[in-house]
């Protein structure tokens, strides 16, 4: 699991541009916006 914001940090990129690099694949609705809900 990681960030969207370090991700794109990492990736030299902005957020703005993997979230819309996302939609293009398709994939913009597998990335999730809340934390996980903990396992215990």
């Amino acid at each position: 699991m990681f960030k969207l914001a370090d991700l794109a940090q990492a990736l030299d990129a902005s957020e703005e541009d993997l979230l819309a690099h996302a939609e293009k694949m398709g994939i913009a609705d597998q990335l999730r916006t809340t934390p996980p809900k903990p396992l215990h």
